[in-house]
């Protein structure tokens, strides 16, 4: 798969540090192009640190890094902080890595709903879009409706929160019955003794 390599010029305050930030950017961009990672996050790192740029582009671009290095954990963790840009691009971009790993693992169930996302996120992501329909028919080829398991991930969390629910009403309730039951002994133990309730006038029900 294709990484996609997106980054923005960096402009932060006081105004003394956008020589060395461009200049580090700069040098970013051109480790990468070249291929050398490595320094690439050397230099990330860097503006992450040492100049506290933690900006979703930083963590995607780091993504990007591990990912080429082939370094899956630390790929997934920056992708998943990357998942925090308003930006739904690179969110989208983000999505569409975190399938990749996905798929490579051979979970291929959680690859698609990352492509899924990637394409709710941005509908022309096409590459998300490739990887969601190529997944699809391989599952479809093994028997299993990603569209039908996602149903019933809904049915069984609507029915956990149905269960959850109840077994709250029932606190609640059993909270009230030891409430009143504490109120009534409280009571009982205040009133005065010697004192009794005077009986039922005759020919009265006695209740």
């Amino acid at each position: 798969m294709k990484s996609i390599f997106l980054f923005i010029f960096l402009w932060i305050n006081p105004l003394n540090f956008i020589v060395e930030i461009n200049e580090l950017s700069r040098l970013i961009e051109f480790d990468y192009q070249k291929g050398d990672f490595v320094a690439v996050e050397k230099n990330l790192k860097i503006l992450l640190e040492e100049y506290e740029i933690n900006t979703p582009e930083i963590y995607l671009n780091l993504a990007h890094s591990y990912f080429n290095r082939r370094i899956a954990e630390k790929a997934k963790f920056y992708y998943e902080k990357s998942l925090l840009a308003s930006n739904p691009e690179i969110q989208s971009i983000a999505y569409n890595q975190l399938g990749f790993l996905a798929y490579s693992q051979q979970n291929s169930e959680e690859a698609i709903n990352y492509f899924r996302e990637s394409l709710r996120k941005n509908s022309q992501n096409f590459e998300a879009r490739y990887n969601f329909e190529l997944v699809q028919k391989q599952l479809i080829k093994q028997g299993i409706n990603p569209n039908q398991e996602k149903q019933k991930k809904n049915q069984k969390s609507d029915s956990q929160s149905q269960t959850n629910q109840t077994q709250l009403n029932q606190e609640k309730a059993e909270a009230l019955l030891n409430t009143i039951k504490k109120q009534e002994s409280q009571y009982l133990q205040q009133r005065p003794k010697g004192i009794t309730l005077p009986p039922p006038p005759p020919g009265k029900p006695d209740w």
